[in-house]
């Protein structure tokens, strides 16, 4: 018995001094960057946007709106998930998107709101059937 506890202290010593080696900085950059690129273009998509809402004259508003949708361009190829996992998440937030949607449109007071609300929910069931077209056709190997 004594033996038995021993090996398992002297095990559970040499588990301690067995580290994980250190993940380069590129590694984690090559994570990361992709998700920083894709919350930056959210962020000018909502900025033109509210440029765009907020704006005093006719120039400012061209100008909100084509920042949103130089961003909205930019952000689509970024949109696309190589893994399972990845595509059940994307199809959920973009699904829940959808649905906000179509509870704005029906909600809306005025018919621009309603407008954007269908809009809202086409797009986001195009990116979803886009990218469970992309999954697959990467799985299978079609190019």
């Amino acid at each position: 018995m004594d033996d038995a506890v021993r090996e398992q202290v002297l095990s559970s010593d040499q588990r301690k001094d067995e580290r994980l080696p250190a993940t380069p900085l590129s590694v984690i950059q090559q994570w990361f960057a992709p998700w920083l690129v894709g919350a930056a273009l959210c962020l000018a998509f909502l900025l033109g946007l509210w440029m765009a809402s907020r704006a005093a004259d006719a120039a400012t508003t061209i100008l909100g709106f084509a920042l949103a949708g130089l961003a909205l361009v930019a952000l689509v190829p970024t949109i696309f998930v190589e893994t399972a996992e990845g595509l059940a998440v994307l199809v959920t937030l973009l699904g829940g998107l959808a649905v906000g949607g179509l509870i704005l449109a029906a909600r809306s007071p005025s018919p621009s709101l309603e407008s954007t609300g269908y809009a809202l929910f086409f797009i986001a069931l195009g990116l979803i059937f886009w990218n469970m077209k992309h999954h697959f056709d990467r799985r299978d190997g079609v190019r």
